[in-house]
């Protein structure tokens, strides 16, 4: 969301735009790096160029964080209360979660024939069942310290 909703702010929708280029950037540059088995030429060559791309694009994530934080502190949401500060970013992350933890678990059973077990899927969403969520509980975390942070900046 831009600083106030249905309004653009160009700095920040650059930075946000900027940022997804270099995500999409990081994850076309990943898979090359792991195929390269080789030491031929066309393969050192592939090598250097995608692990450039790759640590060019590492910036991303952090942009993301902080673009987060800038926006969940901005004065114009101190006032917003706890319970509706949490209904909203529960429906922003809770409802894709479980879509998608599903679906990969849906996955895992058809396409691997795995057995799921209750305990197995507990543990698969305490621990992450896919080494790519690992940004939901980024933001989890970010949001349950937002409010503490909140009254930090209301003092400062």
């Amino acid at each position: 969301m831009s600083p106030e909703a249905g309004k653009l702010s160009l700095p920040v929708d650059l930075i946000r735009t900027f940022a997804i280029i270099l995500v999409i950037m990081l994850h076309a540059a990943t898979e090359p790096i792991t195929v390269v088995d080789q030491m031929s030429p066309e393969a050192v060559t592939l090598w250097w160029t995608t692990n450039i791309y790759n640590s060019l694009s590492r910036p991303a994530v952090p942009l993301f964080v902080m673009l987060s934080g800038a926006l969940l502190l901005q004065p114009s949401k101190l006032e917003e209360s706890l319970s509706v500060f949490f209904k909203k970013r529960l429906n922003r992350i809770a409802l894709p979660f479980l879509f998608w933890g599903t679906a990969y678990f849906v996955w895992r059973i058809f396409v691997y024939d795995e057995v799921l077990s209750s305990g197995s899927i507990i543990e698969g969403v305490l621990t992450g069942p896919y080494f790519h969520f690992w940004f939901f509980y980024l933001l989890v975390g970010l949001y349950l310290l937002t409010p503490v942070l909140r009254v930090l900046v209301a003092y400062i």
